[in-house]
């Protein structure tokens, strides 16, 4: 879900709340062989939300950047705990239909 509000000529601020699936997988391994020795995975969905500004250079035409942010909480092997959190900047270019 994306939620615009103009602010002025051309340029609006955005929120964005969305539902976001994700699988994480690690393995360790030795100097000695190839193979994994250790291997665990876990998969999931969280929310996400970020926040952007957009500026229209025409009717049709627009850029913008957003930063969103995704927790998760991985469980890897039943002892493995983790609190992951992916964070990211993007810039976008767009045609409006």
């Amino acid at each position: 879900v994306k939620g615009i509000i103009p602010l002025q000529n051309n340029i609006s601020l955005n929120a964005r709340l969305g539902l976001a699936k994700w699988d994480y997988e690690l393995k360790a391994f030795h100097s000695s062989t190839p193979h994994p020795i250790f291997k665990a995975d876990d998969s999931g969905n969280d929310f996400y939300y970020g926040i952007g500004m957009q500026y229209d250079l025409s009717e049709s035409a627009f850029l913008g950047m957003e930063y969103s942010i995704l927790n998760m909480d991985v469980t890897l092997a039943d002892t493995i705990q983790l609190d992951h959190e992916v964070k990211s900047l993007s810039f976008s270019a767009g045609i409006k239909f």
